[in-house]
This record gives C-alpha cells, sequence and structure tokens, in this order.
C-alpha cells in the first residue's frame, strides 16, 4: 500500500486487518483443539496474500473515490466517500473470500496420511479466510473511515501508478482491438500446456527430509544370527565411513512383542546425518544415498533407503516398506512363489529400478521334532514329558525370578549352547523314562540293559550312552506287560531323545501372510530417477507381456502407489463438485451467467502457469501440488471477479448498450476501466508474492512439502496476472459487443 499509494495511514489499515485475522486463526485453533505445527503455520502463510487483499483492493478504492471527489471539487463528506467505496467492493469481496474458503473443501475430504498432514494447513488457511471474510465486511470498513484522512495523493502523482498505467494502455488498446485473436491465442497456449503436464511425474507424497535416513536392507530367510550380526556391523562401519554420517545404528532381530513380525532377515539402520551446513561441496541427499549404497551392496543383499517416520507410516498403511510393491494372491505358497520370480525378474527390466526383492516365501529352516508316540508308549511316557524337555532343555524354561535392587530379571535354564547347536548334539539330548522296554530296538539303537532286581543292581550302559535289556520279553509293551513283572526299573533311566523322536531339519514357508481371506506373497520395489506413477506405468505393461499368471492367481500393486490411486479416485469426484459450487456463489454474487463464466476462466489460465512452473522446477503431482492449485483457484477467482466488477461497473455507468453508439466507444470505455484496475491488481499479486517468498525460500524440516504447495500457485500468479489485464476485458468485451450489435439490429429492424 505504502508504494502504491503513497500513504502511510492507509497500509495500516491492510496490517491491522491481518494482525487481527491471524489473531483469529489462533482463536479458531484453541477452539479446535488444534496444535501449532509446520502445517498449520504453512495454512497460515499461504493464507498472508488472501487476507490483505480485501483490504487492499477496498483502500485502493476508497482512493479513487476520493481522487475523483477531490478533482471534481465534491463537497461530499469523505467518510461517505468512503463508505460508499466500500459498499461498492464489500459484497464482491466477501464473495470472493467465501470462494477462496470454499475452494479448500477437496482437502478436507482427504483420508489416511494425507488427511492427516494437509487437514491441519486446511483448517487453519480455512479459519483465516474465514476470518478475513468478516473484516472485509466489518473491520476493514470501519478501518478506513478512521485511518483515511489527509491529503491523498493521486494516482497519476505516482511514478510507479503512472509508468503502470501508461504501459497498460496501449496494450490493452490493441488487444482489444484483435480479441478474436488474443482470445485463440489464449486458447492455444492452454492447449500446449498440455505438453508438459503429460510429462509431469506422478507421486503420492513429495520426499519429505527428516533429517535423519533408514536403511532396511534385506536378504535369505536362512542367515544364522552370528552371521546376520557380523552383516549389520559392516555394514554400520561401511555407513560410518561417509563424512556427512554422524552416527550409524543398526538393528537386527525384532522385539518379543506380536507388534514387530521383522524376521531375522532384514535389519534396520537408522543414519543420523550432520547439518547440510557441513556436507561437501555439491552434495546432495540423492548423490548421498547413491554413495552409500555403493558402499553397503553385497551379493544377497536387497537394500531400501527411506526416512524413518516415513517408513513406519508407509509399513502401518500397506504393510510395504518401499514405495512401491506388489502382492500377489493364491491358494497355494507354491504358487505364488513361482508368481514371485516371474515378476521380480521381469521388475529388474524396468528403468529406473533400484532394487527389486520377493519374499521367499518357502525359503525358512525349521528344526522338526516328531515325537514318536509307539517308542514313548513302550518308556512309560508320554508325549507331554518328552516336550517338556524339549522345551527346558533347547528352548530354555523360566524357573524363577531374581531381584537386584528395583531390577528383575528371570532365571532361565536350559543346556549349554554346545550341546544343542548342532543336529547331533540336539539327537543326542537326554530324556528321563520311567520304564525301559523288552527287546525291540528303537530307532535302530540297542534299548537300555539293566542288570539287578528292584532289590538293587548296576546299569550297565553302552558305549553310544544307551542301556541294553535281556532279550527274553514277548510282549508288545515291554515292562508294562504282565509277562515280564521282574523288568522294573531301578532309579531313573535316560534315553537319547533321537530313540523317542524324529529330529530333522526341513525347509518351509517363514512366515504366512494372509489378506482378503487368500495367501499372499510380497514383492518390494525401490526407484531412482522415476516418478511412482509413471515406473508403475511401465512395470504393468513389462509384467503384463512377461508374467503368466495360472488361474486362480491376482497381484495388485500396493505402496504410495495405491495410495496415490485413492487420492486421484477421491478429488476425481471432490474437485468438479467443488468447482460446481465455486460457481453457484460467483452466480449468486454477479446475477449473470456470462459474468460467473468468465471469472470462472481463471481457473484454466491461471493453471497454465502453474503447470509451467512445475515442470521448469522438475517437480512431480501430488498431494501437496493438488492442495496448492486448490488454493490457486480460490485466487484465481477472485482475481477475475473484481475486474469483471470494473468493467461491469463502466457499462452500467454508460447506461448499458444504449450508451455506446459502437464497438469502439466500447473499446475505450473498457480501456479506462481496465487502467482503473492495474494497482489494485499489482497491489493484490505483490502481496501474494510477497506472502509466498518465505516459503519459497525455506530449507527446513518441511520445505519440501511446503515448496510443492507455493510453487503452483506462484506460477499460476503470473499467468493469472496476464490473463484478468488482457484476456478477461478481451472476452468481456467480445460478449458486450454482440449485445450492442444486437441492439443496433433491433433497433434498425424498427426504423424500417
Amino acid at each position: 500500500c505504502l508504494v502504491f499509494l503513497f500513504h502511510l495511514r492507509s497500509s495500516l489499515v491492510s496490517v491491522i486487518s491481518l494482525i487481527v485475522a491471524t489473531i483469529g486463526s489462533f482463536i479458531a485453533f484453541w477452539a479446535l483443539q488444534m496444535t501449532i505445527n509446520i502445517m498449520s503455520l504453512a495454512g497460515i502463510v499461504l493464507a498472508l496474500g488472501d487476507m490483505t487483499d480485501s483490504s487492499v483492493v477496498l483502500v485502493e478504492n476508497a482512493h479513487k473515490k476520493i481522487e475523483e471527489a477531490e478533482r471534481e471539487g465534491s463537497k461530499i463528506d469523505r467518510k461517505e466517500l468512503v463508505i460508499g467505496a466500500a459498499r461498492d467492493l464489500g459484497p464482491s469481496m466477501f464473495g470472493a473470500l467465501l470462494v477462496l474458503t470454499i475452494a479448500f473443501l477437496p482437502v478436507f475430504v482427504l483420508e489416511g496420511q494425507e488427511g492427516r498432514l494437509f487437514r491441519p494447513l486446511a483448517l487453519a488457511k480455512t479459519a483465516s479466510m474465514a476470518f478475513s471474510s468478516i473484516l472485509a465486511v466489518t473491520l476493514v470498513p470501519a478501518l478506513m473511515v478512521l485511518f483515511l484522512r489527509g491529503k491523498i495523493r493521486p494516482e497519476a502523482r505516482n511514478p510507479i501508478n503512472r509508468l503502470c498505467v501508461a504501459v497498460y494502455r496501449p496494450v490493452l488498446r490493441t488487444v482489444l482491438r484483435g480479441r478474436w485473436l488474443v482470445l485463440a491465442g489464449a486458447l492455444l497456449l492452454t492447449g500446449i500446456t498440455v505438453w508438459p503436464f503429460m510429462r509431469l511425474g506422478s507421486e503420492f507424497m513429495p520426499p519429505l527430509f527428516e533429517g535423519d535416513l533408514l536403511y532396511m536392507p534385506i536378504t535369505v530367510p536362512s542367515m544364522p544370527i552370528e552371521e546376520a550380526r557380523r552383516l549389520v556391523r559392516w555394514q554400520d562401519g561401511q555407513i560410518a565411513s561417509v563424512p556427512e554420517i554422524e552416527r550409524v545404528f543398526g538393528k537386527v532381530g525384532r522385539a518379543d512383542s506380536a507388534l514387530d513380525p521383522a524376521p531375522l532377515s532384514m535389519f534396520e539402520t537408522v543414519v543420523r546425518l550432520k547439518p547440510r551446513e557441513t556436507w561437501r561441496p555439491g552434495m546432495t541427499l540423492d548423490k548421498l544415498i547413491a554413495e552409500l549404497e555403493a558402499k553397503t551392496t553385497l551379493p544377497g543383499v536387497q537394500g531400501a533407503w527411506t526416512m524413518p517416520i516415513k517408513a513406519r507410516i508407509d509399513m502401518l498403511s500397506t504393510g510395504i516398506r518401499t514405495p512401491i510393491g506388489v502382492k500377489v494372491f493364491g491358494p497355494t505358497l507354491e504358487g505364488i512363489v513361482a508368481v514371485n520370480d516371474q515378476i521380480e525378474a521381469a521388475l529388474r527390466k524396468v528403468p529406473g529400478t533400484t532394487s527389486v526383492y520377493a519374499e521367499r516365501e518357502l525359503g525358512g529352516f525349521f528344526l522338526d521334532i516328531t515325537p514318536d508316540r509307539e517308542a514313548i508308549a513302550r518308556y512309560g511316557v508320554n508325549v507331554r514329558d518328552v516336550l517338556d524337555v524339549v522345551e527346558s532343555a533347547i528352548g530354555g524354561m523360566d524357573v524363577s525370578t531374581t531381584f537386584e535392587g528395583r531390577e528383575r530379571y528371570k532365571i532361565n535354564v536350559r543346556y549349554p549352547r554346545d550341546m544343542r547347536q548342532d543336529l547331533e548334539a540336539l539327537r543326542n539330548v537326554l530324556v528321563p523314562v520311567r520304564a525301559i522296554p523288552a527287546r525291540r530296538p528303537v530307532n535302530g539303537v540297542s534299548p537300555a540293559r539293566i542288570a539287578g532286581t528292584s532289590g538293587g543292581g548296576a546299569e550297565e550302559m553302552e558305549p553310544s550312552g544307551a542301556m541294553s535289556q535281556p532279550q527274553d520279553d514277548e510282549s508288545m509293551g515291554g515292562p508294562m506287560s504282565a509277562a515280564a513283572p521282574s523288568q522294573s526299573t531301578v532309579g531313573p533311566a535316560y534315553v537319547p531323545l533321537s530313540q523317542l523322536a524324529t529330529v530333522e531339519t526341513v525347509m518351509g514357508p517363514p512366515m504366512i501372510k494372509s489378506e482378503m481371506g487368500q495367501l499372499t506373497g510380497w514383492i518390494y520395489v525401490d526407484t531412482q530417477g522415476r516418478d511412482i506413477g509413471g515406473y508403475v506405468d511401465d512395470a504393468k505393461v513389462v509384467v503384463a507381456r512377461e508374467v503368466k499368471l495360472p488361474p486362480g492367481f491376482t497381484i495388485k500393486w500396493t505402496g504410495q502407489y495405491e495410495l496415490l490411486e485413492r487420492v486421484r479416485a477421491r478429488m476425481a469426484v471432490v474437485v468438479p463438485l467443488t468447482l460446481g459450487i465455486v460457481f453457484l456463489i460467483l452466480y449468486l454474487n454477479f446475477r449473470g451467467v456470462p459474468q460467473t463464466l468468465l471469472v470462472m476462466t481463471g481457473v484454466p489460465f491461471a493453471a497454465v502457469g502453474a503447470i509451467w512452473t512445475l515442470w521448469l522446477m522438475r517437480f512431480n503431482t501430488s498431494v501437496a501440488v493438488w492442495v496448492g492449485m486448490i488454493a490457486l483457484l480460490g485466487v484465481a477467482a477472485e482475481t477475475a471477479s473484481v475486474m469483471v466488477v470494473y468493467l461491469d461497473e463502466a457499462w452500467a455507468a454508460q447506461g448499458g448498450a444504449a450508451g455506446f453508439s459502437d464497438v469502439n466507444s466500447l473499446i475505450e470505455a473498457s480501456v479506462e476501466a481496465g487502467a482503473k484496475r492495474v494497482r489494485p491488481l499489482l497491489m493484490t499479486v505483490m502481496t501474494n508474492i510477497l506472502g509466498l517468498l518465505p516459503v519459497l525460500l525455506d530449507t527446513g524440516v518441511g520445505a519440501d512439502v511446503a515448496k510443492r504447495i507455493a510453487a503452483p500457485m506462484w506460477g499460476g500468479l503470473v499467468s493469472l496476472t496476464l490473463l484478468t489485464l488482457l484476456v478477461v476485458p478481451a472476452a468481456w468485451v467480445l460478449w458486450r459487443s454482440r449485445q450492442i450489435s444486437k441492439r443496433s439490429s433491433d433497433a434498425r429492424i424498427s426504423h424500417s
């Protein structure tokens, strides 16, 4: 205001209204129990320019009224002039601000993580615009009456305004005379914009730099724990050797909780980075990840780089830890494994693939101990006794608790490691029995032989550790038979586990997953240098060509791509609905379909600048970008509506079609009306651009998302300015000239 109006008190109107609207926003935070965070503050920052638009336009219009009255020597009280200026544009500004508020409706229907992330921003911006709308018709007129005092410098005496109007007048006059060519050029520019739009990538969410990295490699499920420990130590050392790394913490295994189903073959390494200011010159995050990947690459290990918080959110929402995943559904694990292998091989050929890993659904090694019930019965024990020995000797059993001050520790008893670390040692685990069978060998090992009777005696052990017994028992039950009453045991007796059970290693599924009532197998895909939407489109073609799905098997693309498809489907319904509501509000404001359509033309033309800006900045379309485009929708409607108001005022001042003799007089009146719009338009555009500068120049945490919201708004403001100053007047003159031509024709017919 100070630059374009040369009046300090007038600028206080915008400053005070902005402060009050911001305070009102924080009151709304308190009422809605919202926290002050990056996204809620970003909502207020994005609304700064819009909140001052109404006060800027109203103050500028009041200046024009006062200038005209002083130039004509009118004795009208300045208070009446100010109130009249506010009355002229107040309803239009209220409607425009209401459009800005309604335009954010699609953000409120977002769900999942995108809804949680952007709903605070939408609430903050909506609250700010709601307070600004109320202040535009209440506080701002009162402040104008209070502060618009003293000498008001005419617009022509301001060198900035004089220069802008001097340049604009001949340009607009030329445009209006060649209005058909201008409108055709505008439509052509809109059509050309399809080219960069089709080359924009698509992603669910932009990469949000958290300050840390998370490395999640995965390897074969049969890896021993000692080898896994050695591997994670080696990886930690390789990562720590990079100068940009401050600290590395690798984890292998999982917590004793059902909430952490990570297998031993999946590692998690948190990498703490040093501040960006200390990085090597020219080092970027992508280059750093590429260097770390090269240092940690090993055969049989597939790595994936992400962010700690992002990885947790991805795994909670879809279960996939990489940006893209494929889920294979089928009736059998064997068939799923075969399809997984085909898809894994096919995806390696897709450009941009960094790593592909299909989970080994049948690649786990298991120790199976299968009780031999007949042998167990001959020894006079039951299956539970044998399994108790397996649990206590091999797995360990908690027998007590020790208290060390306020600390408690379980006392767990089991065999030493050297007695349970290989298959043969496990087979020789001794099991206490209550009876010795007669003569029938068990599993090829001769039974125990007991010397003596129930009154005493000695036991003779075979070298293998098994006991032998007399060979005169004819019964099937051994000691339990009545024909051999003298064959009762004396003292405790032990037999190897191999005589009572089959001890062997087998391969099987390390983890069985099911979803939607079907067995499923997962494939993790990590990419680099490709957008998610474009990569999946190419991958679908390759998979459809090279993978043959058996009957009963289906595949589903998941990960962030699944979330992206969900947002697309929702936006396809909500955005047209929002445009319809905006059209209705504008129609109720202008009371005419042609004026409403003229204002709505600001939407595609504002999108022209936004799309070219995204293409030049190499930004992919994402939820953040669409939030910025939605915000631009309201700004476009607000800016174009004020120009239509000025043009309609010029039309009404001449008495409608009857006041214009021909199209040339209409063009001159439009030039004068458009010249009045130069100063308020530049003031509002500069306000929005300056309001977005803190977001565009920010480099801190959250800037990755905020920049993608602000970039389409910033680029759209440029094309929107040209639209409002040139294209809207050209379309308006074309529409009104037809009315003048029709009236002239009717007049000639009536005279004839």
